[in-house]
């Protein structure tokens, strides 16, 4: 991590801003369970490095985390071909299973009803 005029903080490796510092310790004091819907085709962040941090910190505790990911979602969930932020979308539709993958979730972790 680096300082920029001591405002943002910047990745190392990828240069992005970092909004949460510290991130890693922040989600190992996570103590609920925790869903990530990640898109395999999300371009403003990169799904495979997310699921890693996760794994390393929330996936370590007794069963909280619950992964699913969805193959042509973008960073929206949204069914699409690249991911691209350029891309044009002749309409908005959710990945197949969004909805049922949410909906069985909370049920599992007795959010609701």
């Amino acid at each position: 991590q680096e300082s920029f005029n001591g405002q943002i903080e910047l990745d190392q490796t990828t240069k992005s801003i970092i909004l949460v510092p510290n991130f890693k310790n922040v989600l190992n004091e996570i103590r609920c369970p925790v869903l990530a819907i990640l898109g395999e085709k999300d371009y403003v962040v990169n799904w495979r490095n997310t699921l890693v941090i996760y794994k390393e910190t929330i996936g370590l505790k007794n069963n909280l985390l619950t992964i699913k990911t969805f193959p042509n979602g973008n960073h929206s969930i949204i069914k699409c071909t690249t991911g691209s932020v350029n891309e044009k979308m002749d309409r908005y539709e959710i990945c197949d299973g969004y909805l049922e993958t949410m909906s069985n979730w909370l049920k599992e972790n007795e959010f609701g009803n």
